[in-house]
């Protein structure tokens, strides 16, 4: 499984912190963008509470089937963990599936070790940053799909 929660998760925590400090503060900071106490606790499970953030462009390059099984299997964790979140964890997963051409498309851009620098582009220039090869592997992306 790509998709972990960490260890040791004291739900009750995790709740409080998000109902006292996060989820205000989100409110405060953006007042006209509605999402549910329950769909932030959710988003912190996913991006403080598991390796989401550390493999999320690896992950979005997969198949939409491979992306929205490991997606689901993280929800029915976090779901065990606080069953309050249960309807509101398949309520994610929806937005997840949605969503998946747009992250998928931009996983492309990332360069990681399944989406490593091209290697014509490698004989370019052995100098080359990380953003200049960036900049050429969407360029390629874009040129081909026009192709």
């Amino acid at each position: 499984m790509m998709l972990k929660l960490y260890d040791n998760i004291n739900p009750q925590s995790v709740r409080e912190k998000v109902e006292k400090t996060l989820y205000p503060r989100h409110l405060e900071i953006r007042p006209n963008t509605y999402i549910s106490l329950e769909q932030f606790i959710i988003n912190t499970y996913i991006h403080r509470h598991s390796n989401y953030n550390e493999v999320m462009w690896s992950f979005w390059s997969e198949s939409k089937g491979y992306c929205l099984r490991e997606m689901s299997n993280l929800l029915i964790e976090i779901s065990k963990l606080d069953k309050d979140l249960s309807w509101d964890c398949f309520e994610t997963l929806k937005k997840y599936e949605v969503f998946y051409e747009k992250h998928h498309m931009r996983s492309q851009y990332v360069i990681t070790e399944k989406n490593p620098i091209p290697n014509e582009f490698k004989k370019i220039n052995k100098c080359m940053t990380k953003e200049t090869a960036q900049h050429l592997v969407r360029h390629s992306i874009n040129k081909s799909a026009k192709e």
